[in-house]
């Protein structure tokens, strides 16, 4: 079964109703975990929560439900392996492109 964003929120069969827990399921846990993240980072830092910043990574970023996310400032499917290559530069000195 394709993981799509299901075309109404009440599914009228089987895949449907699973569509609708497993996407949207996911997606509005998503969301509200990134607000609650945001308020929590905000207090910390003394900033308006708005300020917090959020980027989905991992391999399922790339989904097109996860474009439907609400509160994402950027999606980047790489980041952590991104990240991974900065930090082998940095303990070796090795500037040369991965």
């Amino acid at each position: 079964m394709e993981l799509r964003t299901p075309e109404s929120t009440l599914g009228r069969d089987t895949a449907s109703a699973i569509r609708v827990g497993t996407v949207l399921g996911h997606r509005m846990m998503i969301e509200g975990v990134l607000g609650h993240l945001r308020r929590e980072l905000a207090v910390g830092a003394g900033i308006a929560p708005h300020e917090v910043r959020a980027v989905l990574t991992g391999g399922l970023s790339s989904l097109p439900w996860a474009r439907t996310i609400e509160g994402l400032d950027g999606i980047d499917p790489d980041l952590t392996l991104k990240g991974l290559v900065h930090l082998h530069r940095a303990v070796t000195g090795d500037e040369a492109q991965a």
